[in-house]
């Protein structure tokens, strides 16, 4: 999580050092235009990484690491979208940083979101219970309780 986040933070320090040069172009393609469509693919973003992504399934514990880790990167996608999107916005207006900084928010709230919390792992244990796999969701992982 941390290196997605960095990355995001990195594009940031790009965004901030194209916005403060005075040779960027500035086009005809309205700001609140881009914006817009950035709060748009966003808002899509969230939706999308807490709906369009892999079940949680589990026969056995390969099959269960396997669609945990399929839905944990299809997350980590939808949550970077946002954020590549208004690096994109910012570009195509030729500066205006505050477009990047919708998009890096949005990001980082569905990376944080995506991130396995102990709450999210107890939950997925409480499905792969209620599936009745009898599986152990960490010890799969590889981790201890």
């Amino acid at each position: 999580m941390a290196a997605f986040s960095v990355a995001l933070v990195m594009i940031g320090v790009v965004v901030l050092t194209l916005d403060n040069d005075a040779e960027l172009e500035r086009t005809g393609v309205p700001v609140g235009v881009v914006a817009c469509g950035v709060i748009l693919i966003g808002f899509a973003s969230v939706v999308g990484g807490r709906f369009w992504v892999a079940r949680l399934v589990g026969v056995d514990g390969a099959t269960v690491v396997r669609s945990f880790h399929r839905r944990l990167t299809g997350r980590l996608a939808w949550a970077e979208v946002p954020a590549l999107t208004a690096f994109g916005g910012f570009l195509l207006v030729g500066g205006a940083a505050w477009i990047y900084g919708i998009g890096l928010t949005v990001s980082i709230t569905g990376l944080t979101s995506a991130a396995p919390t102990r709450a999210s792992l107890q939950r997925d244990q409480e499905r792969l219970d209620a599936a009745g796999t009898g599986l152990d969701l960490v010890e799969s992982l590889g981790g201890y309780r």
